[in-house]
């Protein structure tokens, strides 16, 4: 259903001509055709017109009469090269067959048929709303002498419901730059835009040789548009992902986390029940968790989509960040043992800055309860290197320590993030306290010395 005024603003040539005083009907007697053309002369017959400079001229579907005429109605005006013609500019609402109505305001005032004209160019399509996927889409446009051949009419769509096709974003345009979107199946054409997101949009018509495009209608696409933030710490995280349509809770839309192209078998993990976002109800909230640093793809699946695997692709790429590996020798150059130790972090994303990454060794493997031997970056304690530096793939930390022994190395990913452990586990060559490896000696010692009393 077209939902404004468009198509075609047609400027009427009324030629009037006085051959007496005998009053006769006007008559239409010019092209009855307006398809694809800016300019359409009409030539009207009529002695007791006159110049009809007060006279007006409307237009209604061939379903109704001049005696209610449904749309637009234009004061004639004389024309500027001869005393005997009047122009009037009508603007026809869509495409179709119209009755062209005549109004001679200074004598009888009824407003009479003079004759039909055909305007040409789209006047619905179907379907108007879709369900994103990473396929084009199939839109069916009806309407009067359409060209979809090579070299004729042209579609694009733009961003926003009811928006103006000549200064709107076009996230999709046929056919200069993909004629194979547009197919001719007579009398209709068929348009098969790529729509990248989630969103409304308008559905924008170019007849062959006007050079022009005008709102057909709009276009509903159900689906995600991007999500926030596009970094995340490797743990558990939030994602709020925005668009049109989207709809949480029970076996609702679901998005899923890959580690290469959206399908299962690179699914890193799964959402379950979407949840509504607490501050803009039309956004939806994942909660999802990834051991792994790493870049991903997020996909996602609106409700009802089929098959039911069928995920498409968000365009933004998700980075995990956090350490993937470590590796320690002493400030020596010779193997890791008891003193000073210079770890070396690789991983995604590593952040020295003050609101960055942090390390700490624990005694046993719980990087939350277990006693930590030492942290980074509080008062006295190791500083990464290089210093206030984000982005990087390797940081480097310098520690001494005071005992051996086996220990975990855990790294968070900035201030939001969670102690994650390393692997392998921190070995430091070297006993495990000068005061346990003491009274080893002293009571070895005593043993030794109270036997030799004794003998």
């Amino acid at each position: 259903m077209i939902h404004q005024r468009h198509v075609l603003k047609v400027w009427v040539l009324l030629i009037l001509m006085l051959v007496g005083d005998v009053e006769s009907v006007p008559a239409f007697a010019a092209t009855t055709t307006a398809t694809r053309q800016i300019s359409v002369n009409i030539v009207i017959t009529n002695p007791d017109v006159g110049f009809g400079l007060t006279d007006t001229i409307a237009v209604t579907p061939t379903t109704g009469t001049c005696a209610a005429p449904t749309a637009n109605t234009a004061t004639v005006v004389q024309g500027a090269t001869t005393t005997s013609q009047t122009q009037a500019a009508i603007t026809f609402p869509t495409a179709g067959d119209w009755i062209i109505c005549y109004t001679e305001v200074a004598s009888t005032g009824t407003s009479v048929s003079i004759g039909t004209l055909q305007v040409g160019g789209p006047q619905s399509f179907t379907p108007t709303t879709h369900s994103l996927t990473d396929a084009a889409v199939s839109m069916t446009i009806s309407g009067v002498n359409l060209n979809g051949n090579a070299n004729g009419d042209e579609t694009k769509v733009v961003v926003g419901g009811s928006a103006d096709c000549s200064t709107a974003t076009a996230v999709d345009l046929c056919c200069a730059v993909a004629p194979v979107k547009l197919s001719p199946q007579p009398p209709d054409v068929v348009y098969t835009p790529t729509i990248p997101y989630g969103g409304l949009f308008t559905l924008c018509y170019m007849s062959q040789g006007t050079g022009t495009y005008f709102p057909v209608g709009d276009v509903t696409v159900n689906g995600a548009s991007g999500y926030n933030p596009t970094t995340v710490p490797v743990g558990t995280f939030d994602l709020t992902v925005s668009g049109y349509g989207l709809a949480s809770g029970l076996n609702k839309d679901r998005l899923m986390i890959a580690s290469g192209t959206c399908t299962q078998a690179n699914a890193v993990v799964f959402s379950d029940d979407l949840a509504t976002d607490p501050n803009d109800p039309s956004n939806v909230v994942y909660t999802g968790t990834v051991s792994t640093p790493g870049t991903y793809q997020v996909c996602y699946r609106v409700e009802g989509l089929q098959p039911a695997t069928t995920y498409y692709t968000l365009s933004q790429l998700l980075t995990v960040s956090g350490a993937t590996s470590y590796t320690k020798v002493s400030a020596s150059g010779t193997g890791a043992g008891v003193g000073d130790i210079i770890i070396t972090f690789q991983g995604v994303d590593l952040d020295s800055t003050a609101v960055g990454d942090s390390a700490k060794l624990v005694k046993g493997t719980d990087c939350v309860k277990d006693t930590a031997v030492m942290t980074s970056g509080t008062p006295g304690a190791p500083q990464f290197e290089p210093t206030n530096a984000a982005g990087q793939t390797t940081l480097t930390l310098n520690v001494t320590l005071t005992e051996g022994g086996s220990f975990t190395l855990c790294y968070k990913s900035s201030q939001a993030g969670e102690y994650v452990p390393l692997s392998p586990l921190f070995e430091v060559a070297g006993a495990a306290s000068w005061r346990n490896v003491n009274r080893r000696q002293v009571s070895l010692y005593s043993a030794y010395s109270h036997r030799g009393h004794h003998q």
